[in-house]
């Protein structure tokens, strides 16, 4: 009869980059360290759990209802800050030696996932700060998520980047049709009756961005159906006028294109 044979296999990582060990540092009996990934490997290293996924991003999503995250698109965001780090779990993904991460498969992003989607719209950013733990399981990254931004740990609520106001001018809609392409998902604007939703758009002959005002209850529903069902307003083209002259006039909606899935 003849022996068994045995034989052992090593996978090499996908990429290799330079870490600092600093266990225990973000929970007791974790491994940690922090290190600087290429931006243009973040993509392919990491997924985001997302509550809902959204359309034409570039990170990777996982659904998982228990995140209330969702992701946007870069048009939707501003230049972002990384003076505090994108929180990664590796879970048993990567292995960390003391100077350099291996990584085998994919981490978690816990917190930073809108900065490093905007970061992909601005060539000058090169590398991308991230802290990194290693033993966590799916519940206590949620519990650390929730740690994070509900008591405000490491102040790391950069991450949300609430959208108020806006520099672009306002858009008034009368009786004539407009047509619009929408650039943004819905934000707030001061007002002076206080705070009103509206939406970044722009019109096929305007040089420039505008601000239309959606909080007309005849607007809103028919944008939030949209949204709905399409995961995101940002893309689609539509037309809009007021039925009648009245300040107070319902909206009227025609939708002319939507947003790629």
């Amino acid at each position: 009869m003849n022996a068994p044979i045995r034989a052992s296999i090593k996978a090499s990582p996908r990429l290799t980059f330079p870490i600092m060990r600093c266990d225990n540092s973000v929970l007791p009996e974790t491994t940690g360290a922090l290190g600087k990934i290429p931006l243009q490997a973040v993509a392919a290293h990491v997924v985001v759990p997302v509550q809902e996924k959204m359309h034409r991003t570039i990170l990777l999503q996982e659904t998982s209802p228990a995140w209330d995250r969702h992701l946007v698109t870069q048009r939707e965001l501003g230049l972002p800050l990384f003076s505090i780090p994108v929180l990664l779990s590796t879970r048993n993904r990567w292995h960390l030696d003391n100077d350099k991460a291996e990584i085998f498969d994919r981490a978690i992003v816990i917190d930073g996932a809108k900065r490093l989607e905007a970061a992909f719209a601005f060539p000058s950013i090169h590398d991308i700060p991230v802290a990194i733990v290693h033993g966590l399981n799916p519940d206590a990254e949620l519990a650390l998520r929730h740690q994070i931004h509900v008591n405000g740990t490491f102040q790391a609520r950069l991450e949300t980047r609430e959208r108020v106001g806006t520099t672009a001018p306002r858009l008034s809609i009368e009786e004539d049709w407009v047509d619009i392409e929408i650039h943004s998902e819905p934000f707030v604007v001061p007002t002076s009756l206080g705070y009103s939703p509206a939406i970044l758009v722009r019109r096929p002959t305007a040089h420039h961005s505008e601000h239309l005002l959606i909080g007309a209850k005849s607007l809103a529903l028919e944008l939030e159906s949209l949204r709905r069902k399409h995961g995101t307003l940002s893309g689609a083209r539509l037309s809009v006028r007021k039925q009648t002259s009245e300040r107070k006039a319902p909206y009227l909606l025609r939708v002319q294109d939507l947003p790629e899935d």
